[in-house]
């Protein structure tokens, strides 16, 4: 071989040798076969093909993926709109945005009263974390202040507030007055500041004996109604009670006259006796096995009709029967309702006839 063909055949296998070479990403290349996988020559250098972006190291091409896709750095996240960031191996929304139910979009975090379509959005606010009609709402137990930009917790009887409408857990008392939930208009705190008595009721505010109308065997005391001699308030404060009857003071069981089967003076009142329990009102005493009696199987419940189910060691109506006021007999609830339709039918039938 002449030097000159030597030479030739160096320059050949240097060539042949320098186009099977891969370049790294950003390096020099003619074609799309020098650079590395998923890259193309672009422009005399290797770029990553479309649909993908260069790894942190710029030494690989890394797939572009969507919302919850893998990943392992945070530009492979740009298949979805506002999820640029790779959490976990997983791309996830941007900050301010938050992944859609079914994690196929990424939806901007709104503050209270802003629009939104899922309860995930209401982060910006504290505590108002509820998608109501399309606008972030306070969470339970919180209610909106009067300018929409904060929740603020609701409150019961004498708690903290500084808005009427904090005031939401106790009935009635619906005022904030001096930073503190207050009764409403007409009504009154008990001694214990746990509930809102009406004015007149027993408990409630008065101005003589004729105010104290809410409540039977109730006077004026002292600006509040309370039970006239010879009777003392039930538990509930609701009512006054006659002494000896169920309830009713007593100095002895000789004492305890005023209501059938409550002959025992227990603690100074009287009490129901032996084996037989209280109503639900704490009027009558219950033998066991009638309605509101003891139990402890459906097979003591023999004492009233139709009062069969040994509920919670207490005998209750049987299905679809219910209860009268005074809890002494079970009421068939379709023939409450269709008594008074019989008796238009009667008269409808009795007028036709005459015709």
């Amino acid at each position: 071989m002449s030097a000159i063909g030597y030479i030739y055949t160096v320059i050949l296998v240097l060539c042949l040798v320098e186009s099977s070479q891969t370049a790294a990403l950003d390096g020099a290349c003619t074609v799309d076969g020098n650079c590395t996988t998923n890259a193309v020559c672009t422009t005399g250098l290797c770029k990553c093909n479309t649909g993908f972006v260069a790894n942190t190291g710029n030494t690989d091409c890394l797939a572009k993926v969507a919302l919850d896709g893998e990943c392992t750095i945070d530009a492979q996240c740009t298949i979805t709109t506002n999820a640029g960031k790779c959490t976990g191996s997983k791309c996830a929304c941007s900050t301010g945005y938050v992944a859609n139910s079914g994690a196929t979009a990424c939806l901007a975090t709104a503050a209270l009263d802003g629009a939104c379509t899922i309860d995930a959005q209401c982060t910006i606010t504290t505590n108002a974390g509820k998608c109501t009609a399309t606008k972030c709402a306070c969470s339970t137990g919180y209610v909106a202040n009067s300018g929409t930009t904060a929740c603020l917790a609701t409150a019961a009887l004498d708690g903290a507030c500084t808005i009427d409408a904090q005031c939401t857990i106790t009935t009635n008392a619906g005022k904030c007055t001096a930073t503190k939930c207050a009764c409403s208009t007409g009504y009154s705190a008990n001694a214990g500041k746990t509930t809102c008595i009406a004015d007149g009721a027993l408990g409630g505010t008065c101005l003589n004996d004729a105010a104290c109308t809410g409540t039977t065997n109730a006077v004026c005391a002292a600006s509040k109604c309370t039970c006239k001699a010879n009777y003392i308030a039930n538990t509930a404060g609701t009512a006054c009670i006659a002494d000896g009857a169920l309830g009713g003071t007593c100095l002895n069981d000789n004492a305890c006259t005023g209501t059938t089967h409550a002959n025992v003076c227990t603690a100074s009142k009287c009490m129901c006796k032996t084996n037989y329990s209280a109503n639900t009102a704490g009027t009558a005493c219950i033998a066991p096995g009638a309605l509101k009696g003891t139990c402890s199987a459906n097979t003591d419940c023999t004492g009233t009709a139709n009062a069969g189910n040994c509920t919670t060691y207490m005998c209750e109506c049987n299905a679809g029967y219910t209860a009268n006021t005074d809890e002494t007999a079970c009421s068939l609830g379709m023939m409450i309702l269709a008594a008074p339709w019989m008796l238009l039918m009667m008269v409808m039938t009795t007028s036709l006839s005459k015709l």
